[in-house]
């Protein structure tokens, strides 16, 4: 209980970016440098959607770089030297990104008459035969993989250390209850119209050496910082309901404002179903995946998030929780050691929007004072996604104890990696136990060292993510906290070891062998842990207290003592 005191020391328990002028196929000698501008930061995310990196030319035209020169010579080439009519075209993010002035050594091909295949496999037979020393990779089909958003085979090859990825264009048909597209042959038209945002569907016409926007809408919404779909959304999201959460991506990886359009149709409930049925689980883990790991983008999709497409989040983070446990895949817990199943419980709370939206604010406060790396902003921003299950836990089979419920989210909902969803639980787990301490505790070397040592160099994340969760007027004693820690000498604490180990204890202070060893040397990590330091100032005075804390737990603990006798003398009789 906060305010409690101690008679003892409190301690933490846990469950748990220009080349020389080279000839058209000569491989450059280096790669090429980054000249571009990423899009600026956004200081508040809400009001500043849609104020990132503009094309802000009247007549947009593509300036390439002259490893792009070489590259699309060699296609227009193949072409001429095979005598084909095909139209081939950049496509996609490459033309979008080289408008706003971004470089990328990634460049979608599509090809109006021909398989990617086919038309790549020319391009490789054009330079063996024209020019055998040319840099050319072989080529390399990705065959269709709907669950990973792969609808179409790819053809890949690399062309003067560039990566070109080789595609027909296409037009695509869903059905009712997939996301998963029939796909066929299609016209320019069709293809852009099918491709998720009018900003991603542009081209760049080799042939004329010209960009097409065939939806009308792209470089408009590329002038204005829009992120618009083709066709009406709601038609989009029904088709494909994970493009709402791309959508909300690329308006913050480019800080672009979402049309009003998608806004409505992601609040539609009944989109909510689709993304619920419609995409798997391991593509919502792979979408919030890209989401995130952008910094410092990942705040701002928070933020941009819990304010205008809260139920979205709901939807993605909290209900994966429910249709787990209605699954019978994971009982949840209220608290650890209730055998309540969640559906028979309303812990979860269904309005965290204004709760989440406070946390960001706050971190962004929290982190002026104590910067975090990229690993740590990543996994702190996944702990306050799943504030909505703070106190829950989940049980995944009878035999193994609860676990906290953060994991269960990100773990079987979303199917991140496991040291992914470990390291967020611990942090989410940690810092909501933290919220609770008392002073005592706060104030306590060995309570402190203890959480650290669980969460080594993450312990001042939970701290920071402990402070965005107290109130106000408690936030700076976590502040004191990790100040004090800093300054105290406990940093590095996770690599002390017990200065006498198990076989010492045994020999030379008669400790029993089993269960009490680890008792004994957790006994003198908080020991070094009261002490702040790792070094054994008095080393005789240290042995005499450690001798007395053996024989109080032999005293106390005589059936342990002749388990462990016991033990001794059946090994003694096998030898």
């Amino acid at each position: 209980m906060r305010g409690a005191s101690a008679a003892a020391s409190p301690r933490f328990v846990i469950g748990s970016r220009s080349p020389a002028r080279l000839s058209p196929y000569q491989r450059p000698s280096s790669s090429l440098s980054s000249s571009a501008q990423s899009a600026r930061k956004m200081v508040n995310p809400i009001d500043a959607l849609g104020q990132g990196s503009r094309l802000m030319v009247k007549e947009p035209a593509i300036v390439l770089t002259e490893k792009e020169t070489a590259v699309f010579k060699v296609i227009m080439d193949t072409i001429h030297h095979f005598q084909l009519n095909t139209v081939p075209r950049a496509a996609g993010g490459w033309v979008r990104d080289k408008l706003l002035g971004k470089e990328s050594d990634d460049i979608d091909i599509a090809v109006d008459d021909m398989s990617g295949e086919t038309f790549a496999y020319k391009v490789k037979d054009f330079l063996a035969t024209t020019s055998p020393n040319a840099s050319c990779s072989s080529v390399g089909v990705v065959r269709a993989n709907p669950d990973q958003s792969k609808h179409l085979e790819t053809a890949t090859l690399r062309v003067l250390d560039i990566s070109l990825d080789v595609n027909n264009l296409r037009t695509e048909t869903y059905t009712q209850d997939s996301r998963i597209p029939v796909v066929a042959l299609g016209t320019p038209q069709e293809d852009a119209s099918r491709r998720d945002f009018t900003i991603n569907a542009l081209f760049y016409n080799l042939r004329t050496a010209s960009v097409e926007d065939f939806t009308g809408k792209g470089l408009e919404d590329l002038r204005a910082g829009i992120i618009r779909t083709p066709l009406e959304p709601t038609i989009t999201f029904q088709d494909d309901p994970l493009r709402i959460l791309r959508a909300v991506r690329f308006s913050t990886r480019l800080g672009f404002r979402l049309d009003d359009g998608i806004v409505k149709a992601a609040s539609d409930p009944n989109i909510y179903g689709l993304l619920l049925t419609k995409v798997s689980r391991e593509r919502w883990g792979v979408e919030v995946h890209k989401m995130l790991v952008r910094r410092p983008t990942s705040l701002e999709y928070v933020s941009s998030v819990s304010s205008l497409l809260w139920p979205l989040h709901e939807c993605v983070f909290l209900s994966s929780l429910e249709m787990l446990a209605s699954l019978g895949i994971i009982n949840v817990l209220t608290t650890v050691g209730d055998s309540a199943k969640f559906e028979e419980t309303d812990a979860v709370p269904k309005e965290q929007g204004p709760i989440v939206q406070a946390l960001v604010h706050r971190l962004r406060e929290v982190e002026s004072d104590h910067p975090l790396t990229d690993d740590q902003h990543f996994a702190l921003t996944l702990a306050i996604l799943t504030s909505g299950v703070y106190g829950l836990h989940v049980r995944e089979k009878p035999s193994k104890p609860p676990r906290c419920a953060c994991y269960g989210v990100l773990r079987h909902g979303l199917k991140l990696p496991n040291a992914e969803a470990e390291r967020a639980s611990a942090i989410s787990e940690v810092a909501s136990r933290l919220s609770k301490a008392s002073q005592d505790e706060l104030n306590s070397p060995v309570f402190v060292g203890h959480f650290m040592r669980y969460l080594k160099d993450d312990w001042v994340v939970a701290l920071c993510l402990a402070e965005c969760l107290a109130p106000l007027s408690e936030r700076q004693r976590f502040v004191d906290c990790r100040q004090k820690a800093m300054q105290s000498g406990l940093v590095g604490c996770w690599n002390w070891r017990a200065p006498v180990n198990g076989a010492s204890l045994a020999e030379d202070f008669g400790m029993p062998r089993g269960e009490g060893l680890s008792v004994l040397l957790e006994k003198q990590v908080d020991r070094l842990l009261s002490n702040c330091s790792m070094v054994v100032k008095d080393e005789q005075e240290f042995r005499s207290w450690l001798q007395t804390e053996v024989d109080e737990w032999v005293a106390a603990n005589p059936e342990a003592v002749a388990r462990a006798n016991k033990g001794g003398k059946a090994k003694k009789a096998k030898k």
